[in-house]
């Protein structure tokens, strides 16, 4: 039976996503705390036990170019036991994801496959838009050297809030107040966090993991002064390494892009072909 989770089913959910995904106890508490409620998940019930499910999170309003905002939804953290793969409960429970959307009155649904290979596979589940990101992979030896008189800065969520609504790109989906503390929270947890710095005189933000040695930067805003950014990243956080993800740029010095989440609408409002900035998906 596929069905809008119930507050019963919060145990199982749990024990699903532990058997799918491995996280740590303490780890999937903090995503149940934050961001789930009951009817935000779709479940797949299967001899009286969750044998699949997604979550569909409130994400926020995506921005056209004529101001029209797009209430848009994420489909996150599909998941099902090992039991029961390979029976179609995946796609079955993606589709009523879709619809539970339309359902609860968003514009647009979001999906980040976990890899490229899977975005004929989603689109064939009803996702029909593509949204691209910038994406590269910077060594400390690599990354362009320059004189900086400002240090990086922890910044509070209010200031990073506001100073991100500035600096995004045109069509970047303006988040919930509650996803992106959540965001901030798996930053934080990891020693990195929210963070203002300044380059060439221009004020920047990032948002950032940190992985022994090696930096996860989420967002890098704006997406002209990354490169340079990152250095200055690398050498305050003693880091070798960095992943790059920031809004699509233009140029020669261009960072590469690639397909990164595709969306699903519920009516005849669409971003333009190739517009859109999603970038906090929660990987």
């Amino acid at each position: 039976m596929i069905r809008p989770s119930l507050p019963s089913d919060e145990a199982g959910l749990k024990a699903l996503w532990q058997v799918a995904f491995g996280d740590s106890p303490e780890a999937i508490e903090a995503f149940f705390s934050a961001l789930y409620t009951p009817g935000m998940a779709i479940v797949w019930e299967e001899d009286s036990r969750i044998a699949s499910a997604m979550y569909l999170l409130d994400a926020g309003l995506t921005p056209l170019t004529d101001g029209t905002k797009l209430h848009t939804s994420y489909a996150y953290a599909l998941g099902t036991l090992p039991a029961y793969r390979g029976q179609g409960l995946g796609s079955a429970v993606t589709r009523a994801v879709i619809a539970r959307s339309v359902e609860l009155g968003f514009d647009c649904n979001v999906v980040c496959p976990a890899e490229e290979s899977l975005f004929p596979y989603y689109r064939g589940l009803g996702y029909d838009h593509t949204l691209s990101i910038t994406e590269d992979q910077i060594s400390r030896s690599e990354a362009p050297k320059f004189v900086s008189t400002n240090k990086v800065m922890s910044t509070g969520f209010s200031i990073y809030f506001q100073l991100r609504l500035a600096l995004s790109p045109e069509c970047a989906t303006i988040y919930t107040e509650g996803y992106l503390r959540y965001v901030e929270q798996v930053c934080t947890a990891s020693g990195g966090g929210f963070v203002q710095l300044e380059v060439d005189k221009q004020t920047c933000l990032a948002a950032l993991d940190r992985v022994g040695d090696r930096l996860f930067i989420r967002e890098f805003l704006p997406a002209s002064h990354a490169e340079s950014g990152v250095r200055l990243l690398l050498d305050h956080f003693a880091c070798q390494s960095a992943t790059l993800r920031t809004g699509i740029r233009t140029g020669t010095n261009a960072l590469k892009q690639r397909p990164f989440v595709l969306l699903s609408y519920a009516g005849n409002q669409k971003l333009p072909s190739d517009a859109g900035y999603f970038p906090f998906v929660l990987d």
